[in-house]
């Protein structure tokens, strides 16, 4: 199964509680920060095809999630499971690897604020889809695009506009912030996302060929 499942389960019950089925929500802070730290890494068991297909089949959400979440899911088992009516399979679909991109844009509107928070992370989400989501009016939405590797320039520009707190630390740490970001960032906002600005490698390398050119 999925690493770090019993804290995730824990997670989930605070989520479900929550009642998270829209952008705007009231999901306690640490949950989300939380959620927004989560790595969901899948299982690399060695399962046979043919398991793997009977659980997707399954009706069972164990069975589902068991599929969902193993490293030999195909992009075509994905595609099936990621209309599941159950929100965890649809959450495993969003994080997991081989999920094809037209499933993770498809993923991206989900109705569950989860759900779509994990498309944002995943890597393999399509550069128009991390746009999309740049503009959600949730900050935690925007924090997980932030957070994304792939997310370009031009979408780290976008979300620093009317950036909260959150999605500015985050843009603070990317390799693709350019550096005039950073030194706004550095010059306008708090010590904790000021010194993330400064680790920045982009500002860092910024400072190393000034004192060679110097």
């Amino acid at each position: 199964m999925v690493a770090n499942i019993d804290k995730q389960g824990e997670l989930d019950k605070i989520l479900g509680v929550a009642g998270i089925g829209s952008t705007k929500n009231t999901i306690p802070k640490d949950a989300l920060e939380e959620l927004l730290r989560e790595e969901l890494t899948p299982d690399i068991t060695s399962v046979p095809m043919a398991t793997l297909r009977r659980y997707a089949e399954s009706t069972n959400e164990e069975d589902k999630l068991m599929a969902a979440t193993n490293i030999g899911a195909t992009s075509e088992m994905l595609k099936r499971l990621s209309i599941c009516e159950y929100t965890s399979v649809r959450k495993a679909v969003a994080m997991h690897p081989n999920t094809p991109v037209e499933t993770l844009t498809i993923l991206s509107d989900d109705v569950r604020f989860e759900v779509r928070l994990r498309a944002a992370k995943n890597i393999h989400t399509p550069m128009k889809t991390l746009l999309k989501l740049a503009g959600d009016s949730d900050m935690y939405i925007k924090a997980a695009v932030a957070s994304n590797p792939n997310a370009t320039a031009e979408i780290l520009m976008v979300l620093f506009i009317e950036a909260e707190p959150i999605v500015l630390k985050e843009i603070a740490k990317h390799n693709n912030t350019p550096i005039f970001l950073l030194e706004k960032i550095i010059r306008m906002y708090d010590p904790d996302i000021t010194a993330e600005a400064s680790k920045n490698p982009n500002y860092e390398k910024t400072f190393i060929d000034i004192r060679m050119t110097d």
